[in-house]
C-alpha cells in the first residue's frame, strides 16, 4: 500500500568534463523527508546496520518473562523509513547500484541467515553530471570541506563510510578515524561517546593520524579538522578529509544549496556537483542505530543493540496503544462464527472452517494485518499515514475510507452478513476490529504464553506447544510481495516481525526446558527448530549442547558447538566463556 520512496534521479549540470566513472544504471539517491540527500548505497548500508544490531542483540539475549508487559512497538523515524524503503525497492544487498555487479565467484559466500549483513563497499561524496563522485577520486590526496553545507556533507560521508560493506567480520570496507572534538561537532555531545562498529575516536589530531596509518583495512577515512600539532603524514591507504581548513591539496566549497565549487587536483571531479548531505537530527537518528563495537570476548560481555544507559538512544517514536473504546469489550466470538485472521505466516482468512483468503483482495490484507496487530485500536490518522505515507492527509483519509468499505463488503461476503466489523466512533477517531466477530492466531498466541498461576506442568506444556505451532513463518509474510499495489516493503510491519520472532524463539526455549527431563528427545527437536530460526542465539546452543552432553551424545555436542563457532566468527565474536568451559569440561 505505501507509495515508493523518494528515490531521485541525479541533480545534473551541463558541464560534462567529469572524469568520474562508472556510468549510472539506476536512480542514484534518496531524498529524505527532512531535506537530506544521500546515496542509495547508504540506504543498503543502513539496512545492514539495523540487521546487525538485531542479530547481535540476540547472540546472548535476555529472555523476557511471560508476565512482563511487552513494551510498545517502536515506529521507525521518517529518515529510517525512507532508507529502508529505498533499499527494499532496489532489492540489493552487496550489489552496488551504480556499477555492474562483480562476478559471483568473487563474492565471499556466507550463510543465508547472515546475507542481510552485506552492503555495497563503495562510498560516494555526491553526484555530478548524473554520475556518482567516488570518495577516493575526490579525496585520495587530501580534501578540505568548507562552506555552509560542509558539516551536513561530512555527516553523510561519516554514515556512508561506517556502513560501507555491511557488518560481517570480513567486510570492514571503510573504517573511520576522527577526534572526540570533531565527532561532537558533527553529532553533538549525547552521541559522541557511543562507540559504534568501524569507528575509532582519538583525543588529538596527531593520535588520529597515527591510528589511521596503523589500520589494517585497505582504506581508512581520516575525518578531522587540521591541526598545527606535529603529526606523521597520512599513508597511502588513508583518505584524509579535513573540515574547515583550506590547506589540503584540494578544496570543496559546499554552499547552503550543497552545490560544490572546487579547486586543486580534484576540481574536475567535483566542480558543479551536488554533495550528499544529512542534517544534524537526521544524522543523529541514523547514527544512534548503528551496531555497537563488539566487547572483548574474554571479558564475558557482548554489546547490546542499544546505547549504554549514560548515552540516550536516538529518538524513536513508540506507538502507544489507543485506549480501548467503550464498545470494544474483547468478548470472543464462538469459533464457528469468528472470522479468523491468521498472520503468523502468510495472511490467512478463515470463516466457518473455510479458507476464504482468496475472497479478500490482496491489497486489503495489509489493512487487516495492521488492525490485528493493534487489537486495542489505533488512530485512524496514524493508520492512514503508515499505509499511504507518500500521500497528503486528505488523500490518506479518502484511501482509508475506501479500503474500509471494500474490506467490509468482502467480509460480509465471507460470513453472509454485513456486520459492524469496524465500529465507528467519530469522537475518538479510532479504528479497530470489532472483537465480536474476529479472532486471530496472534491474539491466541499472546493469551497462550501468559503464565498462569497454579497451572500444572502438563497443561503448561500443552499451552506452549499450541503457541509454537501457531507460527507458520514470518509475520505477515509476502504482504509486500503479493501485489504491486502493496509494494514497497511495509516498514511499519518490521518491528512487529522482530517482536514476534523473538517471542516465538523464547517460547521454544521455555517449552524445551519444561520437557527436558520427561521427554529429552522432544526437547532436542524443539531446540533444533529454534536454532534453525535463530542460528546465532548462544542461549539456545547452551541448552541444546548441555542436553546432548547429559544424554552422552558428545559428538553431537561438538558438532553443534563447531557450527556456532563458525557462524560467530563471521560476526566477529566467539562463544561465551560459559559455553566454552562446558565443552572443555566435557572432554575430561
Amino acid at each position: 500500500m505505501p507509495s515508493a520512496p523518494a528515490i531521485s534521479a541525479p541533480h545534473s549540470h551541463s558541464d560534462d568534463s567529469s572524469s568520474v566513472r562508472p556510468v549510472v544504471r539506476r536512480p542514484v539517491a534518496v531524498d529524505l523527508p527532512n531535506g537530506g540527500y544521500v546515496s542509495l548505497t547508504l540506504a543498503a548500508g543502513f539496512t545492514a546496520a539495523l540487521a546487525a544490531a538485531r542479530i547481535r542483540s540476540r547472540v546472548r539475549p535476555r529472555r523476557r518473562d511471560p508476565e512482563e508487559i511487552v513494551p510498545p512497538t517502536p515506529r521507525f523515524s521518517a529518515a529510517e523509513t525512507s532508507l529502508l524503503r529505498a533499499a527494499d525497492v532496489l532489492g540489493f544487498h552487496d550489489e552496488d547500484p551504480y556499477v555492474d555487479s562483480i562476478p559471483v565467484s568473487d563474492v565471499e559466500r556466507v550463510p543465508p541467515a547472515l546475507a542481510e549483513l552485506r552492503a555495497p563497499e563503495a562510498v560516494y561524496l555526491g553526484i555530478r553530471n548524473g554520475r556518482p563522485i567516488l570518495l577516493e577520486t575526490a579525496a585520495g590526496n587530501g580534501l578540505v570541506l568548507v562552506g555552509d553545507g560542509a558539516q551536513d556533507a561530512a555527516r553523510a560521508l561519516l554514515l556512508s563510510c561506517l556502513t560501507a560493506g555491511g557488518f560481517l567480520a570480513s567486510s570492514v570496507a571503510f573504517p573511520v578515524v576522527t577526534t572526540d572534538a570533531d565527532l561532537r561537532a558533527l553529532l553533538g555531545d549525547e552521541l559522541a561517546a557511543r562507540r559504534v562498529e568501524h569507528l575509532t575516536v582519538c583525543p588529538t589530531y596527531a593520535e588520529a593520524v597515527k591510528e589511521a596509518n596503523s589500520t589494517t583495512a585497505d582504506r581508512c577515512l581520516l575525518l578531522t579538522t587540521s591541526s598545527d600539532e606535529p603529526a606523521e603524514p597520512p599513508t597511502a591507504h588513508v583518505v584524509p578529509v579535513y573540515l574547515g581548513s583550506p590547506e589540503a591539496n584540494s578544496v570543496a566549497i559546499i554552499n547552503a544549496a550543497f552545490e560544490i565549487s572546487a579547486s586543486g587536483p580534484a576540481a574536475n571531479a567535483l566542480q558543479g556537483g551536488i554533495a550528499y548531505h544529512l542534517s544534524l537530527p537526521e544524522a543523529r537518528d541514523l547514527f544512534g542505530h548503528l551496531p555497537l563495537a563488539w566487547s572483548d570476548p574474554d571479558a564475558g560481555t557482548e554489546p547490546s543493540a542499544e546505547p549504554t544507559a549514560s548515552v540516550p538512544p536516538a529518538p524513536r517514536t513508540p506507538l502507544e496503544p489507543t485506549p480501548v473504546p467503550p464498545q470494544a469489550s474483547h468478548a470472543k466470538p464462538a469459533a464457528s462464527e469468528a472470522i479468523t485472521i491468521n498472520i503468523l505466516g502468510p495472511v490467512q482468512i478463515v470463516c466457518g472452517g473455510r479458507d476464504a483468503t482468496a475472497d479478500v483482495r490482496v491489497q486489503l490484507t495489509a489493512l487487516l494485518t495492521y488492525l490485528v496487530l493493534y487489537q486495542n485500536g489505533v488512530s485512524r490518522a496514524v493508520l492512514a499515514a503508515d499505509l499511504w505515507p507518500e500521500d497528503d492527509p486528505d488523500k490518506r483519509r479518502a484511501h482509508l475510507t475506501t479500503a474500509l468499505s471494500h474490506t467490509r463488503t468482502a467480509l460480509a461476503g465471507i460470513c453472509g452478513d454485513k456486520h459492524e466489523f469496524f465500529p465507528k466512533d467519530r469522537s475518538v477517531g479510532v479504528a479497530y476490529l470489532n472483537p465480536e466477530y474476529f479472532d486471530s492466531d496472534v491474539w491466541q498466541f499472546d493469551e497462550l504464553i501468559k503464565r498462569r498461576g497454579g497451572v500444572d506442568a502438563a497443561t503448561r506444556v500443552e499451552e506452549l506447544t499450541t503457541a509454537v505451532e501457531l507460527y507458520r513463518g514470518e509475520l505477515g509474510y509476502a504482504i509486500e510481495r503479493a501485489n504491486k499495489l502493496t509494494e514497497p516493503y511495509e516498514i511499519w510491519l518490521r518491528p512487529f516481525r522482530e517482536q514476534y520472532w523473538t517471542r516465538i524463539i523464547d517460547t521454544h526455549q521455555s517449552l524445551a526446558e519444561l520437557v527436558r527431563t520427561s521427554d529429552p528427545e522432544r526437547a532436542l527437536d524443539v531446540l533444533d527448530r529454534a536454532i534453525r530460526m535463530e542460528p546465532w542465539n548462544q542461549g539456545l546452543y547452551e541448552s541444546l549442547i548441555s542436553l546432548h552432553l547429559d544424554l552422552g551424545q558428545r559428538h553431537a555436542a561438538e558438532r553443534r558447538y563447531r557450527d556456532l563457532v563458525d557462524l560467530l566468527e563471521q560476526l566477529g565474536t566467539t562463544p561465551s566463556a560459559q559455553l566454552a568451559a562446558m565443552m572443555t569440561n566435557s572432554v575430561r
